[in-house]
């Protein structure tokens, strides 16, 4: 036959005659076989826990999602990352791996605030890590509520339909759900002062 499927390395002849002459030819076929690499399927990480993350093959070039080219990355942030690998004979092969967030929740809450307008704590907020989904309510001491938010990174300012109200102590309730799924609600006082 003319042509033939080569599977396997090794030496190869192929003999070409005619009446005239004959002519024969040899190669030798090397199969390079492409980088195996396996990150992993998922893994959980956390800021204060991270993950190295190592696509292996020595002294191949790497091209990480990240931007980053060598042969490990340190990853502590939630996400999905990929390595494409190439090794010396030019072969390549893509791995990924999902980094799901597993800090534990943390959440701040002031008990002072000063709605005065000079740029420092100027609204009552929360401040937190490992967040889903936030619902803060703020009342007065006798029950009123005042405000109410799903979206506490604004805050409140200190005003009720308007008007600024009155120093003195303010009562909240912060019911969260945490990136783990964890649910939980926070109550407490604070001091509004001018």
């Amino acid at each position: 036959t003319q042509t033939i499927t080569i599977k396997d390395s090794g030496t190869y002849s192929v003999k070409v005659f005619n009446k005239c002459d004959t002519v024969t030819k040899t190669a030798r076929i090397k199969y390079l076989d492409a980088p195996l690499v396996n990150l992993g399927v998922t893994f959980f990480v956390c800021y204060d826990n991270p993950k190295v993350l190592d696509a292996g093959n020595a002294g191949s070039k790497y091209k990480w999602s990240t931007g980053d080219s060598s042969q490990t990355i340190l990853v502590n942030k939630s996400g999905i990352f990929s390595v494409t690998v190439t090794n010396s004979a030019g072969c390549s092969t893509t791995s990924s791996i999902s980094l799901k967030d597993s800090c534990p929740p943390t959440i701040f809450l002031p008990n002072v605030f000063r709605p005065d307008g000079d740029g420092i704590n100027d609204y009552f907020k929360a401040f937190y890590t490992g967040m889903s989904e936030l619902k803060m309510t703020i009342y007065t001491r006798w029950g009123e509520k005042l405000y109410e938010t799903n979206a506490p990174d604004i805050g409140w300012n200190g005003e009720y339909r308007g008007e600024v109200v009155e120093n003195g102590v303010y009562m909240f309730m912060l019911f969260y759900v945490a990136s783990n799924r964890q649910r939980g609600l926070i109550k407490g006082t604070f001091h509004l002062e001018r």
